[in-house]
């Protein structure tokens, strides 16, 4: 169904008389009371802190049932999300469409709930197979999917009955199969009407979960009037479910949107700079600086994926998305090692000079602290926001620098005093990186138990850190190197 239809459906009246009609009268409370149940029992088969997203949330009924719960609703309907907001006013209730893919919300959330038949409203069986992905990709590694089915063999009592299963048809054989009927239904008491509402069969739901969870169970709840309402329950989310982008992604692992645009960019105009004050020759500067990018690329995966793999644990707790975790360990080792190898294969085999090698090995140095416990500088305050610093920004400047000034016996000295004050001003770029990082990280760190210079401040306070301190500094340095 379009979604100006929808909208027109579920208006401010619809939303004001939805949970009277539909959930809390005598006879739709026993079905509401029996998925609450179904609800919390799931929240406390997942464990500590979980988190849930309730898809198609309506008046937000459900999610007020919960209040010490860290939860959030998705909604299509304005109106509908305006009762929610008065059940719920201190959670997140975003309006949206269950069928956008969200990448914020990989593997995020913990329980994700699709109730009051909401799937119904996609308006083909393709949509409906991207919203089931939808629900997957979201759905955390310990997390489960509650989706209340519409079977349409219920929808009139058992009156209606269907040749579900693939049979031989006529002459020509082959298979037909049977996989669900789209129906309508006219709310006469309001004057609503939903239109080409889709509903496949269970087994066929069951089919489309089946692709991306290992278990995969319909749970019944008690026959009323004749007719058995049905809900799937999926666990255990497959590592490589058959959705492309959900697989494995090497760019995703070592985050190269990250560094490619924000740290190769001014490495590579560190580097035309010196070969203009050093009036290098064009080859020799070409093959030097490409020697270095090369390790520096390698540094930077390096440093991305060992921080992944050692905040493993603390992701899972804080709900957070971390692609190291779909290696084996002996998997994490490999690419370190491969990333370890190819930063250091290029400057021996071109004779960089030990300043370069030097400058090299404390570029791997620093993240591996940063990382790595027992040390973890990242957890200890101000450290953990020099080392980043100087590991992310300072120490490539330089390595870039080091060779190109190592081809000229006696470099200039506004060579010199460029490269000082550009390395200078790399630290500061990299102090506002660090800690702008930390704020944004800083709820997760929080929930995950991680100590940093942030958590132990108030975010106000590093906020005029940056704004008054730090960026007024980077800025005047930057009319330095200009």
């Amino acid at each position: 169904m379009k979604k100006k239809h929808i909208h027109k459906i579920y208006d401010r009246n619809y939303a004001q008389n939805y949970n009277q009609r539909f959930l809390l009268n005598d006879l739709s409370k026993i079905d509401a009371d029996f998925e609450q149940e179904t609800i919390a029992q799931l929240l406390d088969e997942i464990g500590d802190n979980p988190q849930w997203l309730d898809v198609a949330c309506g008046t937000g009924y459900f999610l007020s049932c919960f209040p010490e719960i860290k939860r959030a609703g998705l909604d299509i309907s304005p109106a509908m999300l305006e009762t929610a907001r008065q059940a719920n006013p201190s959670i997140p209730l975003i309006q949206g469409d269950y069928r956008d893919k969200r990448p914020e919300w990989e593997s995020k959330w913990d329980l994700i709930s699709c109730m009051f038949w909401a799937y119904c409203y996609v308006e083909s069986f393709s949509e409906l197979e991207l919203v089931v992905a939808n629900f997957a990709n979201w759905t955390s590694e310990r997390g489960v999917c509650f989706l209340p089915v519409c079977d349409p063999a219920e929808l009139r009592h058992g009156e209606i009955v269907l040749p579900y299963t693939s049979r031989n048809m006529g002459a020509g054989g082959g298979l037909y199969r049977f996989e669900g009927i789209i129906w309508s239904w006219i709310d006469e008491e309001f004057g609503k009407h939903h239109l080409n509402l889709i509903v496949p069969q269970p087994e066929y739901m069951l089919s489309l979960f089946g692709k991306f969870f290992e278990d995969v169970k319909i749970i019944n709840y008690a026959i009323f009037n004749g007719a058995q309402r049905k809900a799937i329950v999926a666990r255990s989310k497959k590592r490589r479910i058959d959705n492309p982008k959900a697989n494995l992604n090497i760019q995703k692992l070592i985050r190269s949107q990250e560094w490619w645009l924000y740290k190769i960019a001014p490495l590579l105009t560190i580097a035309y700079a010196e070969t203009l004050l050093l009036q290098l020759p064009p080859t020799t500067a070409t093959l030097t600086t490409l020697t270095a990018l090369l390790s520096i690329t390698s540094v930077a995966a390096y440093g991305y994926l060992l921080n992944d793999i050692c905040d493993i644990e603390t992701d899972q707790k804080a709900n957070k998305p971390n692609a190291a975790a779909q290696l084996q360990p002996w998997q994490r080792l490999l690419l370190c090692l491969l990333f370890l190898s190819i930063g250091f294969a290029a400057p021996l085999l071109t004779h960089l000079g030990t300043i370069p090698l030097a400058l090299l090995t404390a570029n791997y140095l620093l993240p591996t602290l940063y990382s790595v416990p027992p040390l973890r500088l990242k957890e200890r305050g101000i450290w953990g926001i020099l080392s980043d610093a100087a590991g992310a920004h300072l120490v490539p400047t330089l390595f870039v620098a080091a060779p190109l000034l190592s081809q000229t016996p006696d470099p200039p000295r506004n060579a010199l005093l460029f490269t000082g004050i550009a390395a200078t001003h790399a630290f500061f770029v990299g102090l506002r990186g660090i800690l702008l990082h930390q704020l944004w990280d800083r709820a997760n760190d929080l929930n995950a138990g991680i100590t940093t210079f942030v958590t132990q401040r108030q975010p106000e306070t590093v906020q005029r850190w940056i704004n008054r301190l730090v960026f007024p500094v980077e800025l005047l340095l930057l009319g330095g190197v200009l």
